[in-house]
């Protein structure tokens, strides 16, 4: 991303990441400052592009489901984190049953990992839509590149 001249796709997503720190608290002048900067680049980039009403409520939908599955990434990666945590400090290994499962830590951290995919694949997808939305070109090929991805995959 140009710290200058970012792209409504760029913009979407660093909203919802705005949007998910304040959730958790964070109330930073700077936040507040950026957050008004980049929704005053949006409108602007909606003028620009002509985005017709119908279009604004897709793009406030996208960017609904951009965060929550920016929520989810944290969430999972998160998980992941604290098993390596209690694992580095010796206190569970990677053959150990998780509490409440008849999985290993290292099934579930797999398991997480694989979550973590999809859910990359599911943000991709928005944002391509996102770009669609502007008439960027990348929208076609970040689909195509998708379709690759998950045809190679099986």
């Amino acid at each position: 991303m140009s710290l200058l001249t970012p792209s409504p796709r760029e913009i979407c997503d660093r909203l919802s990441i705005i949007a998910l720190k304040q959730q958790a608290g964070n109330t930073s002048a700077h936040l507040r400052e950026e957050h008004t900067t980049l929704v005053v680049r949006l409108h602007g980039a909606a003028y620009a592009t002509v985005i017709n009403a119908p279009e604004q409520c897709a793009l406030v939908d996208l960017m609904y489901a951009l965060t929550a599955v920016n929520a989810f990434i944290w969430h999972k990666e998160d998980a992941i984190r604290d098993l390596g945590a209690i694992r580095d400090l010796g206190k569970i290994s990677l053959t150990a049953k998780v509490v409440g499962s008849n999985k290993t830590v290292a099934e579930h951290t797999a398991e997480l990992a694989i979550e973590i995919r999809k859910l990359a694949d599911r943000r991709h997808y928005l944002i391509a839509e996102i770009d669609r939305l502007f008439g960027e070109e990348r929208a076609g090929k970040e689909k195509s590149w998708m379709q690759q991805s998950n045809d190679s995959r099986g």
